[in-house]
Formats: structure tokens, sequence, C-alpha cells
């Protein structure tokens, strides 16, 4: 199975190290296409406070209140449990497959 992909490398590239301000970004969290599924793995953009730099994260969304990750999400990396409703800006690149074991799978 391949992974859905919601944002081109181009665009990651793109927004790597820039912060929301300089962008002139609100506080946002935008859904994948289609919407978050629960307990699934993500790969995405997050900055954390308006002058914070984006920066790619593994995302869990847990589960799902009114089609927003609610409960036992978090970004995955830190040593303190961040969840989504610590982000300020998200933004989602693609699903992650993590059952996938070769390149041809992913």
């Amino acid at each position: 199975m391949k992974s859905k992909v919601f944002m081109t490398p181009e665009v990651v590239e793109d927004l790597k190290y820039k912060t929301p301000v300089f962008m002139s970004m609100s506080p946002r969290k935008l859904s994948p296409i289609g919407g978050w599924k629960e307990r699934t793995y993500y790969s995405v953009m997050a900055a954390f406070t308006p002058n914070n730099p984006f920066h790619v994260y593994i995302f869990y969304s847990g589960f799902l209140r009114d089609g927003e990750p609610c409960g036992y999400n978090e970004f995955c990396c830190y040593e303190d449990k961040i969840e989504y409703i610590d982000a300020y800006v998200l933004l989602p690149i693609k699903e992650l497959d993590l059952g996938a074991t070769t390149k041809e799978e992913k």
C-alpha cells in the first residue's frame, strides 16, 4: 500500500525553517485530504509558536472527536508529551504506512 501524499517535497523544502510570522500565518491546523484517521501516523510540518520555525515531525493521531485528534495523540520524538492542541500551525505532509517493508510498498 502506498502512503497518501498531501504536500509535495518542494513545498516541504520551501516551508522548512520559516516561521508562521514570516509566512503571515495565523494559528491553523489543517486536516489531511479526506480527514484524519484514528490511530494513524502522519508526517507533518508544525510550529508551536508564531516565531517557532517549521520542522517535520511524526504525528500519531490517537482518537478523534468531531474529526479532530483529541485523545492519546502526540508528536513523536519529544521527551515531554506534546499534543495536537499544542501546535500553533500544523500542516499534514503524508500518511505513513508503518507496515510497509520495502521501498516499493511505501
